[in-house]
């Protein structure tokens, strides 16, 4: 049977070396994970809730270390979570999330997209040619 992909997926490509001493990402080891039945309805349903950090066993989980360079997707749903930077480097990287045009703006941290493939027949967003970088920490 034919999956649809999911609405809305991250994607994490770290600046710099990702491990577990800088606080990589971690989830659990089985692929298995909570639904969000109907989708993400907004921004707050991407977060990770208390449910859903309980379910984030710290000694059943796997590290996702990443070279420089490497790109880390996974689906809107997946519990994970990261852990302190206890490194004397910085933890930079570039977060994005690639989504399906059905998806609402008030899903969109940003508020802001930029059409990569297809057509967008919904009109969610006043599509952007370049996307607006921006820094916070």
């Amino acid at each position: 049977a034919r999956r649809d992909p999911p609405p809305l997926f991250p994607v994490t490509r770290p600046h710099g070396e990702s491990t577990d001493e800088s606080g990589a990402c971690r989830s659990p080891p089985d692929p298995t994970r909570p639904e969000l039945v109907g989708g993400p309805k907004d921004r707050f349903t991407l977060t990770l809730t208390k449910e859903a950090a309980a379910q984030l066993d710290a000694n059943a989980t796997v590290h996702n270390d990443m070279a420089p360079g490497m790109l880390s997707m996974h689906h809107f749903s997946t519990v994970h979570s990261s852990g302190p930077n206890r490194s004397d480097r910085r933890r930079v990287a570039f977060v994005g999330r690639y989504m399906s045009p059905a998806i609402s703006q008030e899903t969109a941290e940003s508020g802001q997209a930029v059409l990569v493939r297809g057509h967008d027949t919904h009109k969610h967003f006043a599509l952007k040619e370049r996307f607006p970088m921006t820094w916070t920490g």
